[in-house]
């Protein structure tokens, strides 16, 4: 049976707090029992001399007034404002859930109130006066709903950042408007910018200069500075505004808790994403770090992309230092950022693209519409079944790991497409990086026309770093739907094929950290190579040769049949290429092996044929 305490008027108020006040000392109201309410009527008004508890569960409801001379201790109730009129909230403290329902009226607190689980502006205005906080823990962040309601006043907007101690990267975004850079200092962390570190090349800074806030422009310095991290500029200022739907890797220590001090962001908001130059060829061209916008977490899935825009989102997970690795997740809902969730001030990047047919102009678009209930992490049932495989690499000095996605969709093509597949936005640092090649470039999650699980055939070449010195397993993590069809990993310097239903792993070994592997490995589904035009096809039934082989001194590298210009390249045991060649009209490239150092090598024409050379 609930029990319910009603204050109708100031002469049952002056009864209760007479005997209230005389126990000050004491907590001076605790209110025990999930789900049992205390309601104050309209007109009336609570006033509580020390402290007050209110039990996990139970809904302390106000239409008038509120007033705790001490702590108002409430993390896991529930303090609802509605009624009409005016309403004054003076009890400093933590509230689990903060509802505002007033059909008329303003609520207004007067002194410190935290939320530590959902704020919820459900109608009317909450007057905060500076004086509201959404927190943020490892176990929870606290968000905001609006549906109706608003607030006037700015609202400090916890995040707490995860992962080691140690200086790391994060990216970072601002839930609120009108915030600056120097809203980032927080408890060991100060902002630190400065212009010096915007010209390229990028000039030597004493450590104490460098900049540790960072933008990411893709037009800076052009199609001459085509690296990725080209992109990264300083701001010139503290005073510079963090904008809204902007993101800004930050580099500052992990379990610290900044806040952005603002009105909070609500409605739509537009961030324009402009191409410069050529995305084959230039690494930065067409990605911008944006970031969520809203105090509340955010749904990829629920997002459609335009034409023009990649429907992919990559999420940077720090593993300390300058070392992490993103996750990503596409529109088809396929990827290792298993829910497509988010989070409140999280930046991430996105990727625009010419589109088809091209497109002058275009901006990711943010609006409500886009916002969920849901704490960052939670998890979601799978996508629906498809044939998918998901390999890893982990580095075993480490434990870190990296994944690619390869699966089958309908309308899946075997071109680059950007709603099912997602190129990286560049390669993790520290941790290993595993691609598959999507027209020369590396993708972290690649689509096959649906036919590949129905017979035909197709080749995914893949590309690898690896970070540290010795072993890394490359290994299915999951290999499902696919049928009947055969999907082998093919080692072109061995000739090696594995059967990935029943050899699910192979061994890698560095010898340098950040190898890269090369031109050695692909996915072969339904065992033959297949290749994209009429003129690699033709070029399939003459040979790669190679002579003398064994070599010591110059070697003859014949491919016959090739197109003029064909380019032919050598690697070494480790997948790092060690020359790029080009086949004259006659199809023949000189290489001079003496160059090289004693080994096995693979010797690769472009339509991906390739035969192994020995020097000796």
């Amino acid at each position: 049976m609930q029990h319910y305490l009603k204050l109708l008027g100031l002469g049952a108020l002056a009864a209760l707090m007479g005997p209230l006040a005389a126990h000050a000392q004491a907590p001076a109201l605790t209110l025990v029992g999930g789900g049992t309410p205390l309601t104050i009527a309209g007109g009336a008004t609570l006033t509580v001399v020390g402290n007050a508890t209110v039990a996990p569960g139970t809904t302390l409801q106000s239409a008038g007034g509120l007033s705790v001379s001490g702590t108002l201790s409430a993390p896991a109730a529930t303090l609802r404002l509605d009624g009409a009129g005016a309403q004054a909230i003076g009890a400093a403290g933590t509230v689990g859930e903060l509802v505002l329902d007033k059909p008329s009226g303003t609520a207004t607190l007067s002194k410190a109130l935290a939320v530590a689980d959902v704020l919820r502006l459900t109608s009317g205005t909450l007057a905060t006066a500076n004086q509201l906080t959404l927190l943020s823990t490892a176990a929870r962040q606290a968000y905001a709903v609006h549906a109706g309601g608003t607030t006037s006043g700015t609202v400090a907007v916890q995040r707490f950042v995860p992962g080691p101690v140690a200086l790391s990267y994060h990216h970072l975004s601002s839930p609120v408007q009108s915030t600056t850079v120097a809203d980032l200092a927080t408890t060991g962390f100060t902002p630190r910018v400065t212009a010096a570190y915007n010209p390229l090349p990028t000039p030597t800074l004493p450590a104490n200069q460098l900049p540790n806030v960072f933008g990411y422009d893709e037009t800076r310095g052009g199609a001459a500075n085509a690296n990725f991290g080209d992109g990264y500029f300083s701001p010139t200022s503290l005073s510079a505004p963090l904008a809204s739907g902007l993101g800004y890797a930050v580099y500052l220590p992990g379990q610290r808790t900044p806040d952005f001090v603002g009105a909070l962001t609500s409605g739509p908001v537009s961030v324009p994403l402009t191409l410069t130059g050529n995305p084959a060829t230039n690494g930065k061209a067409g990605w911008h770090l944006v970031g969520n916008p809203y105090p509340q977490p955010i749904d990829w899935d629920l997002y459609t992309a335009p034409n023009g825009i990649d429907a992919s989102v990559f999420v940077w997970y720090s593993t300390g230092g300058t070392s992490g690795a993103y996750r990503v997740r596409n529109g088809s809902g396929v990827g290792n950022l298993t829910d497509g969730l988010i989070g409140v001030g999280q930046g991430f990047f996105v990727r625009r693209t010419p589109g088809t047919p091209p497109v002058s102009t275009a901006s990711l678009a943010f609006t409500n519409a886009l916002r969920v209930e849901a704490n960052v992490g939670l998890g979601r049932a799978a996508s629906a079944a498809r044939p998918l495989l998901t390999l890893s690499l982990t580095d075993a000095a480490t434990g870190r790991h990296d994944e690619t996605t390869v699966y089958a969709a309908a309308a899946a093509t075997v071109g680059y497409d950007g709603h099912h597949d997602a190129v990286r936005p560049g390669r993790n640092a520290g941790v290993p990086t595993l691609s598959a090649l999507i027209a020369g470039q590396e993708a972290m999650i690649s689509a096959l026309p649906e036919a590949i699980a129905h017979g035909q055939s197709a080749t995914v070449e893949l590309t690898a770093v690896l970070p540290t010195v010795g072993r890394h397993t490359l290994a299915v993590s999951t290999l499902t739907n696919w049928g009947a069809t055969s999907v082998e990993l093919l080692d072109y310097l061995t000739g090696t094929r594995y059967d990935l239903h029943s050899t699910p792993s192979v061994t890698l070994t560095a010898a340098r950290a950040n190898e890269v592997v090369a031109g050695r490995f692909a996915l072969v589904f339904n065992g033959r190579h297949v290749l994209s035009t009429a003129a690699d096809v033709a070029i399939t039934a003459r040979a790669l040769t190679v002579w003398p082989n064994p070599s010591s001194g110059a070697a003859s590298v014949r491919v016959s049949g090739a197109l003029a210009g064909a380019a032919v390249r050598v690697y070494d045991a480790t997948g790092r290429t060690v020359a790029t060649l080009t086949a004259d009209a006659t199809g023949t490239a000189e290489l001079v092996t003496r160059e090289l150092a004693v080994g096995v090598y693979v010797v690769r024409a472009q339509d991906g044929r390739a035969t192994r050379l020995v020097v000796e």
